[in-house]
């Protein structure tokens, strides 16, 4: 198929400056680009709203009646086009003075004349693809294939494999994430309390594959990391995605299931051995994550020994680093998440390979109250130990989460404050009723909370410990109800609800209960380092990560008596989000998420719209272009996303996903 994408302003991954021109696509690939003209000021009048370039973006946008929408927009086969910079081949004219060319341009009428398609894109940007530097969509994507919450924000392209969170290898022992909770439901082993992703429950992988299916929509029918990809090729995928190896699984399978130690030297050869048969299968590198089991116990020297292997494959080594205080079963007070990045370094060093560092992060990550020049001032010191380590020869990139764009985990059920609680009365109804009734076991959980008995009433998610282990303080009272049947409640925070019915905070949560099992809240406890992420993305060597998931506009939020993760807004908007409200020039925010990204994956064809390249392309509107933050509603894609294409495919129309899975799994030693 032969389409051609007229008269757009094209910002092409480089972080050069943007110009109007024509995109030529030629089945996957593509063919030509033409330029027209520079373009000046109008991006960032465009997207600020300044008044100094007003000119310039009113010149750049173009005539409103070839701007219009393409509501009409039907895919080839139906043979309709319809704006009014759309035209069939059979009309042959062309003759619109705008799709005119000089004679040294006489190529692009044959091109408009032979295109299958031909697409106006005046008054709006062409993009490359983007890129997620940080997905875990690994973990999801056997249920959710076709990726439409990636694709609605213009990603097509993913790292995943992160946090030392996978899917694989999985010869003898099944690490759950996110998915699995009804599986481990079905084999009685679930969590009382809530997913905590830093404690995964594990159970023998023969058990797992013999429920999966009626529990969890798919068959668990690999083993192998390329048996993974396989099983992913068969279903076909929405985004292109490459991946790392969790060293945790390699751990578990390892050491049986036995990983509260260090291993043996026998162990570290098994490790080494089935590293090699999954980097022989297609994974990139090997992903660890010493905040989380199983590799809070693996020592510096372990993992070396184990990444030595990485060194015969050019493979790389990424983790998660330590920010927290525990390790080895032992609490480090004076730990800093400066130490935990060096210690990565360092293994890099020793074993002589590339090192990756996953969501930067700075010495005041989650802390509740932060000082922004101090967060700072510690991205400064940790950018300039990186420069340091890359003097001495080590090779290190890194990404990081760009301000308020976290994508992973949210529960916005209140109900979901007490999972333990729902777990022993058998759901949300049951437990509510309860409360309605029995004013001694309400008086029982107002007492957990004044003694710090958290285990035995709160979700193990950190944010509701936190929230109740300081319940008057200020960001449990700012927590608002946004979802409510109660007039009386809806839109309050609890502090205003606190003040009017005098009460404490933790009882206006159980009052709100009572009144409406099914209410909704919002909190801002995504982990931030405030001020810091700015430091971070002004630094030329700043990929973007948004620590997400892979999910589809069916993602059924509010059909469960158990409260599930929903994923928040962010897992379909944030990459828009971040492109709005980021202070860099906007070629250069792109170029972070898309050029610069591909370099560090080592993407020779993607990144960058170039001739040759893959045809992954993304069509913004700046006039509409904005992100959904719908915290009740969380799968709502943002505005002004008009077209995405993927290898050539569209995979977004007018805003919507067309269910295409066009994406390529791009294994090592054949990346594309």
């Amino acid at each position: 198929m032969k389409i051609v994408i007229a008269g757009g302003t094209i910002v092409d991954g480089s972080g050069g400056r943007p110009y109007r021109g024509d995109l030529v696509i030629e089945g996957e690939k593509i063919a030509r680009i033409i330029r027209r003209e520079a373009a000046s000021a109008w991006v960032d009048a465009d997207f600020r709203g300044s008044e100094e370039s007003a000119k310039a973006a009113e010149d750049f946008r173009g005539s409103e009646e070839s701007a219009r929408g393409s509501e009409d927009f039907r895919r080839p086969e139906e043979s309709v086009w319809v704006d009014a910079d759309f035209r069939r081949k059979a009309a042959s004219a062309w003759a619109d003075a705008d799709f005119r060319r000089e004679a040294e341009n006489a190529w692009a009428d044959e091109d408009f004349q032979q295109a299958d398609i031909v697409l106006s894109a005046r008054g709006k940007l062409v993009l490359p693809g983007l890129i997620d530097m940080h997905s875990h969509a690994d973990v999801t994507m056997p249920a959710y294939p076709a990726m439409e919450n990636y694709l609605v924000q213009g990603i097509t392209t993913l790292s995943v494999g992160h946090c030392s969170m996978g899917l694989c290898p999985i010869d003898h022992w099944y690490a759950s994430q996110c998915l699995e909770e009804p599986a481990l439901k079905a084999l009685g082993c679930a969590s009382k309390n809530g997913y905590d992703p830093g404690k995964p429950i594990v159970v023998r992988t023969e058990e797992m594959r013999r429920v999966a299916g009626r529990t969890l929509g798919f068959e668990i029918d690999w083993t192998t990391y390329e048996e993974f990809l396989n099983h992913m090729e068969k279903e076909g995928v929405g985004c292109n995605f490459r991946g790392y190896v969790s060293y945790g699984m390699l751990r578990l399978q390892a050491m049986n299931g036995d990983c509260e130690r260090s291993a043996t030297e026998e162990e570290i050869r098994e490790m080494q051995r089935l590293l090699r048969r999954e980097l022989d299968g297609g994974a990139y590198g090997m992903d660890c994550g010493f905040d989380y089991m199983p590799d809070l116990y693996a020592t510096p020297e372990e993992v070396a020994k184990v990444a030595e292997v990485l060194k015969e494959y050019d493979g790389v080594l990424e983790a998660h680093t330590q920010h927290g205080t525990s390790r080895y079963g032992k609490e480090q007070p004076d730990h800093t998440a400066k130490d935990g990045i060096r210690e990565l370094i360092e293994i890099g060093r020793k074993a002589g390979v590339r090192v990756h560092i996953s969501h930067l992060p700075n010495d005041f990550l989650g802390a509740p109250a932060i000082d922004a020049e101090k967060s700072r001032e510690s991205s400064r010191e940790i950018l300039e130990m990186i420069e340091a380590y890359k003097r001495m020869g080590v090779s290190v990139t890194w990404d990081v989460i760009p301000p308020n764009c976290m994508s992973m985990l949210s529960y916005p059920q209140l109900a979901s404050f007490f999972a333990p609680l729902l777990t022993e009365e058998g759901g949300i109804t049951p437990f509510v009723e309860r409360l309605r009734r029995d004013k001694a076991y309400e008086a029982w959980i107002l007492d957990c909370v004044e003694t710090k008995q958290l285990d035995k009433i709160a979700n193990i998610f950190p944010p509701f410990r936190r929230f109740l282990s300081d319940p008057q303080g200020e960001r449990t009272s700012a927590i608002q109800i946004i979802r409510s049947a109660c007039p009386e409640i809806q839109g309050k925070t609890l502090g205003e609800l606190s003040e009017e019915w005098q009460l404490p905070n933790v009882q206006v949560i159980l009052e709100i209960l009572k009144r409406d099992p099914k209410a909704f809240y919002h909190s801002s406890h995504a982990p931030s380092v405030s001020g810091g992420e700015e430091v971070y993305l002004a630094s030329p060597d700043a990929s973007v990560g948004f620590d997400s998931t892979a999910a589809d506009f069916s993602y059924n939020i509010a059909g469960y008596d158990f409260p599930l993760d929903t994923c928040p807004p962010n897992n379909f908007n944030a990459m828009i989000k971040y492109l709005k409200e980021t202070t860099l020039p906007f070629e250069q925010a792109v170029y972070k998420a898309s050029g610069h990204s591909a370099d560090i994956l080592g993407l020779k064809n993607r990144g960058r719209l170039l001739a040759g390249n893959y045809a992954d392309v993304v069509i913004l509107n700046p006039k509409t272009l904005e992100p959904a933050k719908d915290y009740a509603e969380p799968t709502k894609g943002p505005k002004g996303v008009d077209y995405v294409l993927v290898n050539g495919v569209f995979a977004v129309v007018d805003g919507r996903a067309t269910h295409a899975r066009s994406g390529k799994i791009l294994r090592r030693g054949a990346l594309q």
